[in-house]
């Protein structure tokens, strides 16, 4: 009897005893929980094309309404003859672009009247005549607006041409007066140049009207009111393209260089940066305009959908001899990784982790785990008790579980902000306008509350002006 009790002690010490080796308890150092401070949306350079187009009828009206009626009257006299002059404004002046010039017509209507005397050898004669003619003076301008901002008109003469050339007969001798008034029509084409330029850039701003779109695209725009979704653009530069034109239209495009990101929530706090750079002078500016997008998966979310995956299922390694169930899930952030801290038991009890960091596929459009595997220390441990669990599906199961798809998400962004560029009045006479047609991955970041990937949204915008008044442009 002594020895039945004897081989059963020794049956339950052996049972004991495997158990106790065949149910290792695994416990790793837990991966520091912490988050990235870098901005979630890399900001990129975009250009918000500000072209500004006029017509210049409306610079002729300005100029017609200062310059009219009699502009020269003179009378010089010398020995034995004189000649009286006044010189009229004879229809309106003619402007018309041509590259960057205003080529400049001014009409001219010049009545003049020519005396001649003689008194010599006891003989004297003496006679009067007046006449009308008509000739065109040409100008060329050119128009520049310096780095500081200040503009500059310069107007030089481009010769005349008679309509109707001036000559008088004094008695049957035929004067042509042409030689006569060149110095004069020299004079007046010198002083004339000098009154265009004082007419053309009479109250003409151009600081003033670039630098209250400077100021108005630096005020956040609700692009979504539904997910309070605001557009941010941060402007830096300032450029300009070299006038140019053609007939009755001119045209110059001024650059806005500025960084362009999106915020969800409240409308975001900005100090407006009113004080306009200095001018960069470029040939050409490009309309590309880039914009940071989102997918957003809220961390509870994802910890849902692994619990009702992983919560309760069983894994089973070495052709069924071992086994864990996986009892509790839980996600966190460790410096841009994403951990998966695991609760097991069965043929070993305890916690794992898995590290990996989160990624997004564009052609797929989905979210998923790069390098996904288990953090460093539950590898040690798990080689020193159960290395048969690194050997399984394990891994498998949660990579494939952590693919995600955005594509909806970013699709309906995509959506949201072209609606909202296409022709939106941002202010009275000013409209927005863009397109966008390429999507380029940026980065995914984890914060407390989410997963996030960015894409970065590229495309053309620029701001459009439907109509202003020459020459005050009073709606900027």
């Amino acid at each position: 009897m002594g020895k039945i009790k004897l081989v059963k002690l020794q049956f339950f010490t052996f049972v004991a005893a495997f158990a106790l080796t065949g149910c290792k308890t695994i416990e790793p150092a837990k991966p520091v929980e912490n988050y990235l401070t870098a901005d979630i949306f890399k900001k990129e350079a975009s250009i918000i094309n500000l072209p500004i187009s006029f017509d210049l009828t409306q610079l002729e009206e300005r100029i017609n309404s200062e310059i009219q009626g009699l502009m020269f009257e003179d009378h010089s006299e010398e020995k034995n003859s004189n000649l009286s002059l006044k010189i009229w404004k004879k229809a309106p002046i003619q402007i018309t672009a041509r590259d960057d010039l205003f080529n400049v017509t001014v009409p001219l209507k010049i009545w003049a009247k020519a005396g001649w005397s003689f008194n010599n050898f006891g003989f004297s004669y003496a006679d009067e005549k007046e006449t009308t003619f008509e000739i065109d003076l040409h100008f060329n301008t050119k128009v520049e607006v310096s780095p500081d901002w200040k503009l500059k008109t310069t107007t030089s003469s481009n010769g005349f041409e008679w309509v109707k050339k001036p000559v008088i007969y004094l008695g049957p001798v035929k004067v042509p007066l042409a030689s006569f008034l060149g110095d004069v029509i020299e004079t007046q084409q010198e002083a004339l140049a000098r009154q265009i330029d004082q007419q053309a850039l009479l109250n003409v701003d151009v600081k003033s009207m670039v630098k209250e779109a400077w100021s108005l695209v630096q005020t956040p725009y609700q692009i979504s009111k539904e997910y309070n979704i605001w557009l941010l653009v941060t402007p830096i530069d300032i450029l300009m393209t070299p006038l140019s034109g053609s007939g009755k239209r001119s045209q110059f495009s001024f650059g806005i260089k500025a960084y362009t990101e999106t915020y969800v929530g409240e409308s975001p706090k900005v100090d407006v940066n009113r004080e306009l750079p200095n001018i960069k002078f470029v040939n050409y500016i490009s309309s590309q305009f880039s914009v940071g997008l989102s997918g957003k998966i809220p961390c509870t979310e994802v910890n849902r959908l692994l619990e009702q995956q992983f919560v309760g299922r069983t894994f089973t390694f070495n052709n069924g001899k071992r086994h864990i169930s996986i009892t509790d899930i839980n996600l966190y952030g460790s410096a841009g990784d994403l951990v998966i801290q695991a609760g097991v038991k069965g043929s070993v009890n305890g916690v794992i982790y898995l590290k990996g960091k989160p990624a997004f596929n564009p052609s797929l459009q989905t979210l998923y785990m790069e390098d996904l595997d288990f953090d460093l220390q539950t590898k040690n441990k798990l080689v020193k008790t159960a290395s048969w669990v690194m050997h399984g599906k394990l891994l498998d199961s949660f990579r494939e579980a952590l693919t995600l798809p955005l594509g909806e998400q970013i699709k309906w962004a995509t959506a949201t902000i072209e609606q909202n560029l296409d022709n939106v009045e941002i202010s009275p006479g000013i409209y927005l306008n863009g397109s966008l047609d390429e999507l380029k991955p940026s980065g995914v970041f984890i914060t407390p509350e989410s997963i996030i990937a960015t894409v970065v949204a590229k495309g053309k915008a620029g701001i459009f002006v439907s109509s202003f008044d020459y020459p005050a442009y009073s709606q900027f």
